[in-house]
């Protein structure tokens, strides 16, 4: 097998990968859907219908929203739900794909097929919820999509010229990655509860980071070295570096993964 990275075969571990996932894709759509149909139907029932019909829906929109966001933070832990079954982690194993294509295919399938059933859980609420309101609502029908998608309506990248708001977006973005490797991380070294596990330890860290340094952060004056811009280059540069290391250290678990193990770490 050739050593360099071949996206037809990773295409086939990620067809692999979604024909003995379908059900869990389906699980997820249901989630979303069953959640947005759960809220709309109290929401209508706690007020007049016509008055709070367009609330209703924006509403919808904005849970959905924040569902997606929140399942882009945590999918990466699922990278080794396969190996739940002794049978499938045989079978993905011997696919004819180098570790590297599984692993980049895992990572796709989990992160990107699960916003894609996030999202078409989202679009068949829409539907459902618009056919309803032109029968119960004649007049007050309305779409949930544009105001689920109002994001790439209203986001503006910033100029490279306006450098403060330029670093600021790519500090935000490089947090969100940086998130998500920490997901991809806990995802490949614990066998079990990956999401759970993650989230109680960097709320953990977290409050013992800022424990440690309240007081010292607080009596020092940093602002005479960096200005604002400088701070957010540094910030980004950091934890750029820590995202790339997150997923090194991901893909060195997932390498050395056994199909049969017991413990609740992949080592």
């Amino acid at each position: 097998m050739s050593r360099s990275f071949s996206i037809k075969r990773m295409a086939r571990v990620i067809r692999w990968l979604f024909e003995n996932n379908k059900r869990r894709l389906g699980v997820l759509m249901g989630i979303m859907l069953g959640v947005l149909g759960f809220e709309t139907v109290v929401n209508l029932l706690s007020g007049d219908f016509h008055m709070t019909y367009r609330f209703v829906v924006w509403q919808a929109a904005s849970m959905a929203k924040a569902m997606l966001v929140i399942l882009l933070f945590l999918s990466p832990s699922f990278i080794m739900r396969k190996l739940n079954r002794t049978d499938r982690a045989v079978e993905f194993f011997s696919l004819p794909a180098s570790l590297s294509e599984k692993y980049v295919a895992s990572w796709l399938f989990v992160v990107v097929g699960g916003a894609l059933a996030f999202i078409g859980g989202f679009l068949v609420y829409d539907v459902i919820q618009y056919i309803t309101a032109l029968v119960l609502l004649p007049g007050h029908a309305q779409w949930a999509t544009p105001a689920m998608f109002d994001f790439f309506t209203y986001a503006r990248f910033p100029a490279f010229s306006d450098s403060v708001a330029f670093w600021d977006m790519m500090s935000g973005w490089i947090m969100f990655l940086w998130i998500q490797s920490v997901y991809a991380l806990g995802g490949t070294f614990f066998r079990k509860f990956q999401w759970l596990i993650v989230t109680l330890l960097s709320f953990a860290a977290l409050i013992g980071l800022a424990m440690l340094l309240k007081h010292q952060m607080m009596e020092r004056d940093f602002s005479m070295f960096f200005d604002a811009k400088q701070h957010l280059q540094i910030f980004s540069a950091v934890f750029f570096v820590l995202t790339w290391v997150n997923y090194w250290l991901s893909y060195r678990f997932f390498k050395r993964s056994q199909v049969i193990c017991n413990k609740w770490i992949n080592i």
